[in-house]
């Protein structure tokens, strides 16, 4: 969320009970969509709404889903009532016969502190809300949930840090909406555009569902189901409060500690923090020392582990190039800790370590924590959006699993020497504790790849061994792992016994092609007449709208529209693919860095490519003119590598020479784009050659690498609006001539 100023609705409750449910379950928080409903019914007089109050709903109708912070709360004792099922015809209209007609109906509340209160934040993106007929609603409002969930609210506007220090503040979850999420926490309805006439319907087809009506000369009551208001479910997924701060030495440099000392350097921080925290504030020491330093004391009970604060130093990553040393702490305190996420960066703020001397002749300066003002690392973690998610990750420091390798004497016999065998069966072994890791740290997704070695994936990583010195983990424990994941799996992303204490950290494998690139499937509405071609200009219109709603007093990036601010083409180059692939169905937005094959993406295409997501994350439709609209569903897109291609779309020429046959022209021009796109040198095989007015020489080209080559392939002039996009051919499919 990127706006500075949030609409904040604070609901309290009378009693700490909360009766709401959802398809028979419990539901946690309460629905946006249930605040919206109780603010119509505070609102209505007679049946009606006053003109600004409609206006100003309707208004609340159309933001995105808001961002909530609740209290912590747990399950009430399940209580089963029966009542009437109102079906007294089935015996006779009898109402000493009521006792047969009695069902089960169970009510599961969720218990929570009356004194802490619910916080709705919707993000204002520009110009000034409703507040005086908002808060005059809020005012109405006098219950959330069912009938006996008494409540009162009031409305006011506060700037994201002080929502920030009012969450910090609290013991509880902030809830952040995630439409589109893999395998999100919870989903919630949410009001949508039609909300507010949907209940409108409702509540007058509640007043006409009973009528008469004659079956021959017998008079009978008919009973009429008003129709279900017009609501959404949304992804909400409760997250931990992280906070990221840097290891600062002389004159505010970093401080860069080395890498094998993870383990010790995370006891240190832990345990310094432990010590100020205590000191100001004795009666905290058991739960300090169960939530931070993750011990229990005699009496009490344990701690589940996904309770407890996670202190994570991070490594620097992100090139190749990159030495990994350690310059920055990344701090997490789970919603369900009991610990106050203010207190615990209260004892890390400002902390300050000494040098120490490491067993390989290393030294690790003197530093201090402070808040970090560049977050940029955390997205080389997969932190963030959704955008940052990721399929494939790989260890930065080695998993530490409950799957010893045999420990091999350096003195002879030889034959004690491991075979292939048992290296295979120690292998096993280690992917079955990552699994079981996996379930330990709560992530839900399922791998579809393991692989394990104790050699590092990072380019400058270190052997898993190398990590032990000094510890108390074993070497032959230490395991460095390689994920990949059907569906992308979000950051951060630690797992196995010593994710506490910095072991086990993974990062996305941004080498792997096709990540970064945003995907939709489509699922209704292609037909034979469907044009990609002007599918893909109607995608690139339809984000230029979204982009420009979300900065509406500023000049959209050339990377959005391919044109410098003056209104001259983007000379560069770099800006964003639209792309409608009718081999798939599927609507892609491809950043220029993968289309050039370069490594990297510079800081224009990243700060484009964030604002596109923004736009598009909540799109489900594309209205593409003849082509109809499009119904859409998000969806992953990852490329593979092959030595042939062949457009799917039409290669229109860059340049044509009228000095030679057509063909030739065309041929040409590929290999020309070929090298510009950094790509090896191809046979090129053109087909259904042809003139298009307009547009210029068109064509069907088919391509031949000598080995794989990776995708995406886009070619030729028009390859920013969906033009010659390229997709691999089997082998033995469509051999060249």
């Amino acid at each position: 969320m990127s706006q500075d100023r949030l609409l904040v609705m604070e609901i309290r409750f009378h009693d700490g009970r909360y009766h709401g449910q959802d398809r028979g379950q419990r539901e946690w928080p309460p629905s946006p969509a249930r605040l919206f409903q109780a603010l119509v019914a505070g609102g209505a007089r007679g049946g009606r709404l006053e003109d600004d109050a409609e206006t100003a709903l309707r208004w609340l109708e159309e933001q995105p889903p808001p961002l909530i912070a609740a209290p912590r709360a747990w399950p009430g004792k399940e209580v089963t009532f029966f009542v009437p099922n109102n079906d007294l015809d089935g015996k006779g209209g009898d109402p000493s016969e009521v006792a047969e007609i009695r069902i089960p109906k169970r009510v599961h509340p969720s218990l929570f502190d009356a004194a802490e209160s619910f916080l709705y934040g919707w993000p204002l993106a520009d110009g000034e809300p409703h507040l005086p007929t908002l808060s005059k609603l809020a005012e109405r409002l006098y219950q959330l949930g069912r009938g006996v969930d008494l409540a009162w609210a009031r409305v006011r506007l506060l700037d994201r840090a002080s929502f920030d220090e009012l969450v910090a503040a609290r013991i509880g979850a902030l809830f952040r909406p995630t439409p589109g999420a893999a395998a999100p926490e919870r989903r919630l309805l949410v009001p949508v555009p039609g909300t507010l006439e949907s209940l409108r319907r409702r509540h007058q087809a509640t007043l006409d569902r009973f009528g008469a009506s004659r079956l021959g000369k017998k008079r009978i009551r008919t009973f009429t189901q008003p129709p279900k208001p017009i609501l959404e479910s949304v992804a909400y997924d409760g997250t931990a409060t992280r906070v990221l701060f840097d290891l600062r030495g002389e004159r505010d440099a970093f401080a860069p500690q080395p890498l094998a000392t993870i383990v010790g350097l995370t006891e240190r921080i832990r345990d310094a923090a432990a010590r100020r925290l205590i000191e100001a504030a004795p009666e905290l020491e058991a739960e300090v020392e169960r939530a931070l330093v993750g011990r229990t004391p005699e009496g009490m009970p344990r701690l589940d582990p996904s309770d407890r604060v996670r202190l994570t130093p991070l490594p620097s990553i992100g090139h190749e190039q990159t030495t990994p040393a350690i310059r920055r702490l990344l701090a997490e305190i789970p919603a369900s800790c009991p610990l106050r996420p203010a207190d615990v960066l209260w004892a890390l703020s400002g902390l300050v370590l000494p040098s120490v001397h490491g067993r390989d002749g290393e030294t690790a300066p003197v530093f201090e924590l402070t808040r970090a003002v560049e977050l940029t690392m955390l997205h080389h973690y997969g932190v963030g959006d959704a955008a940052r998610r990721a399929r494939r990750w790989l260890t930065v420091t080695p998993a530490a699993l409950p799957a010893p390798r045999r420990r091999l004497s350096p003195e002879p016999p030889f034959d004690a020497l491991k075979g292939g065998d048992e290296r295979q069966r120690e292998e096993v072994r280690a992917v079955a504790a990552v699994r079981q890791a996996l379930r330990h740290a709560g992530v839900v997704q399922h791998p579809n790849a393991i692989d394990v070695q104790r050699e590092p994936f990072l380019k400058r990583g270190r052997r898993a061994e190398e990590f032990a010195a000094g510890t108390r983990f074993d070497k032959h424990r230490l395991w460095h792992v390689a994920l990949t994941f059907d569906e992308p799996c979000p950051g951060p992303l630690v797992l196995g016994d010593g994710r506490f204490l910095g072991l086990g950290l993974m990062a996305p494998d941004r080498a792997q092609r096709g990540e970064g690139v945003i995907a939709f499937r489509v699922l209704d509405g292609w037909s034979a007449t469907t044009d990609p071609e002007k599918v893909a200009l109607a995608l690139r219109r339809a984000i230029m709208a979204r982009c420009q709603a979300r900065m509406p007093n500023e000049a959209l990036p050339p990377f959005v529209t391919g044109h410098r601010h003056d209104g001259g083409p983007d000379q560069e180059r770099r800006h964003l693919h639209t792309v409608c692939d009718p081999t798939t169905k599927t609507l892609l937005l491809v950043p220029p860095h993968l289309v050039d094959h370069r490594e990297h993406p510079t800081r224009p295409e990243r700060e484009g490519m964030r604002l596109v997501w923004e736009a598009v994350r909540d799109m489900r439709a594309l209205v593409a003119g003849r082509s109809g609209k499009l119904l859409l569903e998000p969806a992953h897109l990852e490329l593979p590598s092959a030595r042939r291609w062949r457009s799917s779309t039409p290669y229109v020429v860059n340049r044509h020479k009228r000095s030679t046959s057509a063909r030739t022209v065309v041929r040409e021009d590929v290999l020309a784009a070929c090298a510009a796109a950094h790509l090896p040198r191809p046979e090129v095989i053109v087909d259904d050659l042809r003139g298009v007015s307009g547009a210029g020489l068109t064509a069907t080209v088919r391509l031949q690498f000598a080995v794989a080559v990776a995708g995406p392939i886009a070619l030729g002039r028009t390859r920013f609006k969906g033009g010659g996009w390229f997709v691999p051919v089997a082998e033995g499919e469509g051999d060249p001539e």
